[in-house]
């Protein structure tokens, strides 16, 4: 009995006049309570055989509304609103978090500038990039390369690009600071 009580109050319930159903899913509704003028439910029927009454499920349509427009910085959230003749998905817009903004930068990538192509933000890329930046540096340094020497830089479709050592260092710095702008946001909420 004292885990059924329990149950009775985790359950999701839904007004009706002033009873309340509990256990309330899509498939049935455990039980009906009468409840007072603040919609608590009095417990004391369930000590009295057959005042709590089991009612058979009640089939309602569901009623999907088509998600809203919304800007790059906002996002539609569905909730589902209850009726007693129907279930209705209905929508909640609201901005995007600064980590979901960051989130949805990373996906877009770094679209590097007047040369117009986009390099990506993943793990792996940054890595990557990292690797190659200190490499030329090293190299630059002892005298293999030059600041006209030219370099090789993959897009985020895999799309080479030629650009000197100086404009190849000059983006990997810029993209650093990009990645490091966005994480920065992720993190300050």
């Amino acid at each position: 009995m004292k885990s059924f009580l329990l149950f009775l109050l985790l359950c999701v319930f839904c007004q009706a006049d002033d009873y309340k159903q509990f256990g309330r899913t899509d498939t049935f509704t455990l039980v009906t309570l009468p409840v007072d003028e603040q919609g608590v439910p009095d417990l004391e029927v369930l000590r009295v055989p057959l005042l709590a009454v089991w009612q058979p499920p009640q089939v309602v349509p569901l009623v999907k509304t088509p998600p809203p427009q919304v800007a790059s910085n906002e996002v539609a959230e569905p909730k589902v609103v209850w009726f007693a003749d129907r279930v209705e998905r209905q929508w909640e817009v609201r901005l995007k978090t600064a980590r979901e903004l960051a989130a949805a930068a990373l996906e877009v990538g770094y679209t590097v500038q007047p040369e117009g192509f986009t390099l990506s933000l993943k793990d792996r890329d940054r890595t990557q990039f990292a690797q190659m930046l200190n490499l030329v540096r090293e190299a630059q340094s002892l005298g293999y390369i030059t600041d006209a020497t030219p370099q090789n830089i993959a897009d985020a479709s895999d799309q080479l690009h030629v650009v000197t050592t100086l404009r190849f260092r000059e983006i990997m710095v810029s993209y650093g600071l990009h990645y490091k702008a966005l994480w920065d946001a992720a993190k300050a909420e």
